[in-house]
């Protein structure tokens, strides 16, 4: 759940109570509302000691194997509180990770439970080595208000279990992270791809986000299937669900240079290369593609990046948005399409307005039965009659059992009359 406050709300908050799973806070302001026990919000919420108005400096030896130092590995964290914003840097190497959101958090809760062991430490009367989260909630009369300023938290020694902590930390952000200035000097060579503060614009209709999603780039109502009816579908979800064969850490020669690349970064790139040329990657004809109409063939690209479109090969969906119904499919793009359902030639399929493989195709092309019965050229490729009222009884069954947008109907009976 996202709470509708600000991270300042959050340093004056109180948890009075919650699941596993959300925190139930009540803010300075008396206002009450319910968090993300994993987010950033939630994880200052639960501060007690460390304020985080101010900027806090760690450092440790978490006691993990690594190649480079032995059994321990010196690891220090800086958080630019003003920001929200936290680098993670392991001894021995010049890479480190930036880190927000969930991750920043879970770093913020290691150094706030460092703070906690330290004997001199009296906050809400609690002195124990492992004060429990239950005790940093709402204050009742008989606990004590004060919290001793002995803790310096711009210049933390962590304990080797909390660096091992912010050592995972740095692991997982090794994973999910995307550098810009990497892969944004890969897909500048990719043509009909704009890059912008937000990610990738691929032909003006995707954008890939730095966290390796994708979303539409028009505003558009987005509807699901409910029975023989479609509902308005409330809140984002990603224009094509994509998942490819990543690695958690690969190796790839592209342009002649070795890159190491993250999952996310795996992703973002396989993405911006399943959507820049979706009919290299899809086991179904070229001109079935129509829900990338904007998306042109790359052609002479100068960069060899093989390795990419190996992993774009990998391409599994798990569902996809029309971008001109709004209709979301919950399932892969072959499921049903025209051409192979009713073995419909490609001349039609590219007269249509609507996808060929979505629900408003087929609408389409049974509110213009009558202009494709008296077409001039062979409507169907398997010798079928273009006025075979069987086929076209078929058409009519199952466009019947496939609801549309009411905007498309609305459109196709102003265009095109009724049925």
């Amino acid at each position: 759940m996202v709470s509708k406050r600000t991270l300042r709300d959050a340093m004056d908050a109180t948890i009075i109570g919650g699941t596993s799973a959300t925190h139930l806070v009540r803010y300075a302001d008396g206002g009450i509302d319910e968090v993300s026990s994993d987010s950033l919000h939630g994880a200052i919420c639960e501060l007690s000691v460390i304020d985080a108005r101010e900027d806090v400096i760690a450092q440790g030896t978490a006691l993990d194997y690594d190649e480079y130092d032995g059994d321990g590995i010196s690891i220090s964290l800086h958080v630019k509180t003003k920001d929200m914003v936290g680098k993670l840097t392991i001894g021995g190497r010049a890479d480190e990770v930036q880190i927000t959101g969930s991750q920043l958090g879970r770093a913020l809760l290691a150094v706030e439970e460092e703070a906690l062991t330290q004997p001199d430490i009296d906050t809400l009367g609690v002195t124990d080595q492992s004060r429990p989260i239950s005790t940093r909630m709402e204050k009742d009369s008989t606990q004590s208000d004060t919290t001793h300023d002995t803790f310096d938290q711009k210049n933390v020694v962590l304990s080797n279990s909390m660096a091992s902590e912010l050592y995972r930390v740095y692991q997982d952000a090794l994973r999910t992270r995307v550098r810009k200035e990497v892969v944004n000097g890969l897909v500048q060579h990719f043509p009909s791809v704009d890059v912008t503060d937000n990610g990738c614009v691929i032909e003006g209709t995707y954008l890939v986000t730095y966290d390796a999603e994708n979303y539409l780039v028009d505003d558009l109502d987005t509807y699901s299937v409910s029975g023989n009816t479609v509902v308005e579908h409330d809140g984002a979800k990603q224009a094509v669900g994509l998942r490819f064969n990543t690695e958690p850490y690969g190796v790839f020669t592209i342009g002649n240079e070795d890159y190491t690349l993250s999952e996310n970064e795996q992703t973002f790139l396989a993405t911006v290369e399943f959507l820049s040329s979706p009919s290299q990657y899809l086991e179904i004809d070229h001109f079935e593609t129509e829900v990338y109409s904007a998306i042109r063939e790359a052609k002479g690209d100068p960069l060899n990046r093989g390795p990419i479109q190996k992993l774009a090969q990998s391409v599994h969906v798990s569902h996809f948005i029309d971008p001109k119904s709004g209709l979301i499919h919950r399932h892969d793009i072959d499921k049903h399409v025209l051409r192979s359902t009713f073995k419909i030639n490609q001349w039609v399929v590219d007269e249509l307005n609507y996808s060929s493989f979505d629900h408003a195709g087929l609408a389409e092309l049974a509110y213009r039965e009558d202009e494709f019965k008296n077409a001039e050229r062979p409507v169907f490729f398997d010798a079928t009659a273009n006025a075979d009222p069987d086929r076209w009884k078929e058409i009519n069954r199952i466009e019947g059992n496939a609801p549309c947008p009411p905007e498309v109907y609305r459109t196709l009976r102003s265009k095109y009359g009724s049925k």
